[in-house]
């Protein structure tokens, strides 16, 4: 790895042993690392949530909250920070626990050799989260390519040929705010839907078909959604569509970066439920554009 990227790479030590937390943070900073230091778990975790780190060394023992508890934390919160976990009774057990919960590595307390058991496996978990966000940048330009490329195929085509979403789409810059509100859920093809925007790290609704209810809905995070590959996830999910208990969830990235989610009931049973999710995520791909141009003037909570 190339040491000039070392100064970029952000480490948070979580451990309740203030000789051995401070020991990592003084070498690492010698080496050139970022780092900032908790005395727990639980402190560990409001750090996390405060500034995303690149890194976290975390001690298996602590008090109030554990190594492997706050390991199951970041992942929900932060499912992109890589995790080395560290303990001075390590077993296999634990180790192999530690991995299947997602940690990037274990190593065993005391450090002997802190250029390979300590600098090593840092940068090269740093290195993974950083390889893992370039990966999600090129989905993205290669979604919009795929995006560019369709309209092209479209553009080809005699108007008359298009189906009816995408026609109303093409138009949406034109019509009434409330009639394109009247005719969504006829375009989808839709018995309930809910539509969410961005706004800083979290979705909120901003349009459903019981408008009533929209100040109602719960808010989600962005960070659940990160992948821009992602085309449609089924979820069970009670009380945010009532009475439908299974949930199609098609999360909408423009440029690589998640801007909104769309939420239908789920058609289990349909022979053409392939057909009418291809449907809704060719509408939900074109329309997130035109519907983010809108909410700049328009309530991201009422719609």
């Amino acid at each position: 790895m190339n040491p000039e990227w070392f100064p970029q790479i952000e480490v948070l030590v979580v451990e309740d042993d203030p000789f051995v937390r401070e020991s990592f943070q003084i070498y690492l900073q010698t080496e050139g690392f970022k780092v900032t230091t908790a005395k727990d778990g639980v402190d560990g975790l409001e750090s996390v949530k405060n500034h995303e780190p690149d890194v976290i060394i975390a001690d298996l023992r602590m008090p109030r909250m554990d190594g492997i508890e706050l390991l199951r934390a970041v992942k929900t919160c932060a499912p992109e920070v890589e995790v080395i976990l560290a303990s001075g009774s390590a077993t296999l057990e634990s180790a192999l626990d530690a991995m299947r919960l997602g940690a990037y590595s274990y190593i065993e307390k005391p450090v002997v050799d802190l250029d390979r058991d300590l600098k090593m496996i840092v940068s090269q978990a740093a290195e993974r989260r950083r390889l893992r966000g370039t990966n999600l940048k090129l989905q993205g330009e290669l979604q919009k390519a795929h995006h560019q490329l369709e309209e092209l195929n479209r553009n080809s085509t005699n108007q008359t040929n298009k189906p009816a979403a995408h026609r109303w789409l093409r138009s949406i810059a034109k019509t009434p705010f409330q009639i394109w509100r009247e005719n969504l859920l006829k375009e989808l093809c839709c018995d309930d839907m809910a539509l969410f925007l961005r706004r800083d790290d979290r979705l909120y609704p901003f349009y459903s078909h019981r408008s009533e209810i929209d100040a109602e809905l719960e808010s989600l995070s962005c960070r659940s959604f990160p992948d821009p590959g992602e085309t449609c996830r089924e979820v069970e999910r009670a009380g945010l569509l009532p009475p439908a208990q299974k949930l199609l969830l098609f999360p909408l990235f423009l440029f690589g970066r998640l801007e909104g989610l769309l939420a239908v009931p789920d058609r289990p049973g349909s022979s053409n439920r392939e057909l009418w999710k291809s449907q809704i995520r060719e509408f939900g791909d074109i329309a997130v554009a035109h519907i983010c141009a809108k909410s700049g003037s328009t309530s991201t909570t009422t719609g």
